[in-house]
């Protein structure tokens, strides 16, 4: 409710434009949906039905500007969508994903017939640093064609626009692909984004190419591994002993959605149960992989879930996971550096690793990266092969404490981005924006959304949009604002942050500078004072702080290379911290990795 009332105030425009009557022009309450990541959402299914339109409220969290996709449950129909400035928005209209028939039985909000969708409605939408954008989406008087489209079977419906205008939502054309019968020729088919390209068959996506890069193979699939191999303790909620050779588990359907704004590759698997939607956004560089998990078949057995995600990236072994969403380090497969495992030794277990961020592995020509959106478990059985832990359950308790069997009866529903590019860097070396690090920060602290009716002209007035900053005043591309939060009714605590570790990325990696004056334009502060504070934010820097020790990175315990090669320069951090008052015109220093704290 706090946060509904806060991007309400956002978007008032009742304290810029001199009126002191606030009862009049303050805009309607906006709601926020906490299920819209299984397509469930009251407000917008409700609003989407009214001929007057609805109000689509985009906050942005991060301190640079950038364009996503994103998707509305709606009722099916055809919809005209206008940006802030009042400008065509392409939107196109899609089926509802797969996987909810694995998530609304177990949602309370499924139950409510207001909040279930017919439809998506997906469209590209950006707002400014720290800031928001309106976007409004009226619904327009056009029949959908219900019958089904040439070549596809059962339901798969696709819409007809008919005559609409140019910024009408697009028709979503549904592909089922299947083989005909012959295991040497199978239908395939390129879809392309101008950016990206995949090629997709029967199985799923087999390959795909990613600019000036050659094509690589590629593809994503669910596994299980079912019980252990009888040889370690049983897992449990505490203990993690499966092992042994993992059930692939072939798609039963695979379906294509095309569109101008997204395309989809669908794959259902229904003995795990599960579903991967692999999405390409219009314009972007990367995949977006929404998987599904329902619960297990038989309740009885030991039962682990991961997505596999192959490729022929010649890893040697190797892979890298972030340490607590910070550094990342490298692991090799089988290889402890401070002693050798011992014969038999669990593979699975004892090479899974616990990810908050992401994971990659490159080699000298590519690299494939894994952003999670929360924190996940990884291992790399194979090189080429990431394996993600997504669901789980235990026939028998592990005798840690809980005194019972591990069993969830929920489904489980996640999103990962998935990108390719040149080893150095997770990106286009020659590009700053997007990364690796940019990816696992969307999402990490996605889009807000937020929607409301469409108030009367007369008596209301919203802000379409934050004012943005000057070029000159945005923040460094490899700067994250950590922490802006209000202390008291005077005092802000700011921390900035380092996004990239020494050694990443060719220009990204190096010492960066930010303006003080530029970041508090950003937060829309009138700053008198500015006093850098311990990290905590507990107190202001004082003479003492400065006496602390300089510590030197020992190699003794990375005999085995360390993950990432730290310039000599590097090894040692002297202080770059500021004690008393700094004027707003600092330009402060951020080292990689390196946060600093500030009262303003």
């Amino acid at each position: 409710q706090q946060a509904e009332a806060l991007a309400s105030s956002a978007a008032d425009d009742s304290s810029s434009n001199g009126s002191s009557n606030t009862t009049t022009n303050q805009l309607p309450l906006l709601s926020m949906c906490l299920n819209l990541n299984s397509s469930l959402c009251s407000s917008s299914v409700t609003l989407s039905k009214s001929n007057n339109g609805f109000l689509l409220v985009v906050y942005n969290p991060l301190s640079w500007s950038y364009t996503w996709g994103v998707r509305l449950p709606v009722e099916a129909g055809s919809f005209a969508v206008a940006g802030p400035g009042g400008q065509p928005v392409l939107s196109q209209l899609l089926p509802l994903p797969d996987g909810v028939q694995l998530v609304w039985p177990a949602s309370k909000a499924a139950a409510e017939a207001s909040a279930v969708p017919t439809a998506e409605l997906a469209m590209m939408v950006s707002a400014p640093p720290l800031g928001h954008a309106v976007y409004k989406v009226v619904r327009q008087a056009v029949q959908l064609d219900t019958s089904s489209a040439d070549g596809a079977a059962g339901d798969n419906s696709r819409a007809e626009q008919g005559p609409a205008q140019q910024h009408s939502s697009a028709a979503s054309e549904l592909i089922p692909l299947t083989a005909d019968g012959r295991a040497d020729k199978m239908q395939q088919l390129t879809l392309s984004n101008g950016k990206l390209q995949l090629k997709v068959g029967p199985a799923g996506i087999s390959s795909v190419r990613a600019g000036n890069l050659s094509s690589m193979q590629f593809n994503a699939e669910l596994i299980t591994y079912s019980n252990d191999d009888g040889r370690h303790a049983e897992s449990g909620a505490y203990v993690f002993t499966a092992d042994g050779t993992p059930d692939a588990r072939e798609p039963c359907e695979v379906t294509v959605v095309e569109g101008p704004v997204v395309l989809e590759v669908r794959q259902q698997f229904l003995d795990v149960p599960g579903a991967l939607t692999t999405r390409l956004w219009a314009g972007k560089t990367h995949l977006e992989v929404e998987w599904t998990v329902g619960l297990p078949s038989d309740q009885g057995s030991d039962w682990e879930v991961f997505v596999r995600y192959n490729s022929d990236v010649k890893s040697q072994g190797l892979w890298f996971t972030d340490a607590n969403g910070r550094e990342y380090q490298r692991r090799r497969r089988q290889y402890r550096p401070s002693f050798t495992l011992p014969e038999g030794s669990a593979l699975l277990a004892g090479n899974i690793y616990p990810i908050t961020t992401g994971c990659f592995q490159q080699d000298e020509a590519s690299a494939m990266h894994v952003a999670v959106d929360r924190a996940q478990g990884v291992v790399s059985l194979a090189d080429g092969q990431m394996d993600v832990h997504l669901h789980r359950a235990s026939r028998a308790d592990d005798g840690k404490g809980m005194n019972e069997p591990l069993i969830d009866d929920n489904a489980a529903s996640g999103t990962h981005i998935v990108s390719f590019g040149l080893a150095e860097g997770g990106g286009d070396a020659a590009s700053q924006l997007p990364t690796r690090r940019h990816y696992e920060q969307v999402l990490n602290d996605p889009l807000q959304l937020a929607f409301s009716a469409v108030p009367d002209p007369s008596s209301m007035q919203y802000q379409p949009t934050s004012s943005g900053l000057a070029a000159a005043d945005s923040l460094p591309p490899n700067v994250h604002i950590l922490t802006s939060k209000w202390l008291s009714c005077s005092t802000v605590l700011l921390r900035l942050s380092h996004m990239f570790q020494a050694g990443e990325h060719p220009d990204l990696s190096q010492q960066t500078c930010v303006k003080l004056s530029a970041v508090a334009r950003l937060l829309r502060l009138e700053v008198k004072n500015v006093q850098e504070a311990t990290l905590f934010g507990e107190r202001p820097l004082n003479d003492n702080d400065e006496r602390r020790p300089v510590y030197n990175i020992s190699r003794s315990l990375t005999t085995w290379q360390p993950p990432l090669a730290l310039p000599a320069a590097n090894l040692s951090f002297t202080s770059n911290r500021l004690i008393g008052s700094i004027s707003l015109d600092t330009c402060v220093t951020l080292n990689p990795m390196q946060i600093r704290a500030f009262f303003l």
